[in-house]
């Protein structure tokens, strides 16, 4: 991020839409008074991608999924469900949703830009990556697989193409992206009947339209056979007869490639490319699976979380909530540390973190915590899940103000709250910020607190910034 003030930008232009697809979620003003969109990043079935800027902090760029409307037809539903799916993850393996805007003819997603490309890019052209390397992009893809499914999502379309890198390739930093064919499921054991996904690595269940979260385990063993072999463990000339082999479940991990591939490695690729749904592994079963719990890991340190964490207890709601926007418009490179902290302490693998993950951490490396003393703590934290910490507010809690507070991030993270950009914000964007931070409050504790800043219960830039 710069420390150069911006130049101060025109007065946003308030629109008026007729027949909105998006609600709460979108702004009421133009994009374009607040982003200058560039060149295609990308294209899909019902618009583009394209880079964007923030007019308030030019140098720093996003991602803007632009959604034609014309094309959507029956699908505005399902855009809906890729909308409220984005706004509710919240985990270092996931893209970031920052905001959307809707106009008469299009829906636009602002999305963390991700400038490392594709994962599908490191794929020699002939050959296969180290085994070291696929299974560690594997490891990251579990994370991000488990997080979705644990607050029950199912992707359903899996490649290495919807896994971009944050920054450069050698971090091994990855990100899943593209949410527009993922349904939320009630439990486990509740079944889908759509026929979705890119052919090599759909799941043969998924053909047959009855179907669970285990169809992207499928996937994943896909990815995996690929990255260790250099071959589609299901390839034919044409749809049908992929889809026909698929069906079959017959591969193979014969010839001289495979020979050098460890036992464990080529028993995990069996376990989720499995015909048999209630043998495949779970996204958390394979994570605990030999071939990757025999993957180094990083060194703990703790960064003093105990002592942060007395620090961020006593803060206000509103303090958390906006050091967890703060999170939000980092640069990657400001957090790697906290990061690979955040991945240390998720012993439970479930994209949060509670009170006996941070004392059996502890305790693992011999220094002395009281659990009762942390219970106390983390009962006052959690915006999303009480008593837990999401990744955003691990990394509020974990960073010091000073490292990160910017003139650029104190006036993103002000517009997360004002977002119709009118210079301030009321009760009413308030709780619609607390929603998309996955929190709850009622609009008598959102007034209370706004009106021990403000006693009309509007908070201006200036009052905004006097908190921090």
């Amino acid at each position: 991020m710069g420390t150069c003030m911006s130049k101060p930008r025109q007065k946003p232009i308030k629109i008026y839409v007729k027949d909105k697809i998006v609600d709460k979620a979108a702004s009421e003003i133009s994009i374009h008074s607040v982003y200058k969109l560039g060149k295609n990043i990308g294209v899909g079935t019902f618009g583009v991608v394209k880079v964007g800027h923030n007019l308030s902090n030019p140098k720093e760029k996003v991602a803007v999924k632009v959604i034609f409307k014309n094309k959507l037809n029956t699908s505005a539903k399902r855009l809906k469900y890729e909308i409220d799916i984005l706004l509710t993850l919240d985990h270092p393996n996931i893209i970031k949703c920052f905001e959307t805007f809707e106009d008469e003819n299009h829906i636009y997603i602002v999305m963390e830009f991700c400038s490392g490309g594709e994962l599908i890019e490191i794929f020699p052209q002939e050959g296969a990556l180290a085994e070291s390397d696929a299974l560690d992009y594997i490891r990251r893809i579990l994370m991000a697989v488990n997080h979705v499914h644990r607050i029950g999502i199912v992707h359903r379309d899996l490649k290495p193409e919807n896994f971009l890198f944050s920054t450069t390739k050698n971090t091994h930093e990855l990100k899943l992206v593209d949410f527009g064919l993922s349904n939320k499921f009630s439990d486990k054991f509740e079944k889908l009947h759509s026929t979705v996904g890119t052919p090599f690595y759909i799941a043969p269940e998924v053909l047959k339209s009855n179907y669970d979260s285990k169809c992207d385990l499928w996937s994943v063993g896909i990815i995996l056979y690929i990255m260790l072999s250099g071959d589609l463990p299901f390839y034919a000339e044409n749809v049908n007869a992929v889809f026909k082999k698929i069906e079959s479940g017959v591969f193979s991990m014969r010839g001289t490639i495979w020979d050098d591939i460890s036992e464990e490695s080529k028993h995990l690729v069996s376990r989720l490319i499995c015909l048999n749904t209630h043998d495949r592994l779970s996204a958390q079963e394979a994570l605990m699976h030999p071939a990757i719990h025999k993957i180094p890991v990083t060194p703990i340190n703790t960064f003093d979380l105990v002592g942060r964490l007395k620090n961020y207890s006593e803060l206000n709601y509103l303090k958390k909530c906006i050091f967890a926007v703060f999170v939000k418009y980092l640069n990657f490179d400001k957090i790697v540390d906290q990061r690979r902290a955040f991945t240390t302490f998720d012993r439970g693998l479930s994209g949060v973190i509670g009170a006996i993950e941070i004392c059996d951490i502890y305790e693992e490396i011999g220094a002395e915590v009281l659990q009762q003393q942390v219970g106390a703590l983390m009962s006052k934290v959690g915006l999303r899940h009480k008593g837990k910490l999401c990744f955003s507010e691990f990394v509020s809690v974990l960073t010091k103000n000073s490292d990160y507070i910017t003139e650029e991030i104190i006036k993103l993270t002000f517009e997360f709250f004002d977002r119709d950009r009118k210079g301030y914000f009321n009760t009413k964007n308030y709780i619609e910020a607390i929603d998309l931070l996955g929190g709850k409050m009622t609009i008598e504790d959102a007034e209370e607190q706004l009106k021990a800043i403000s006693s009309m219960a509007v908070v201006a830039y200036e009052d905004f910034k006097k908190l921090l």
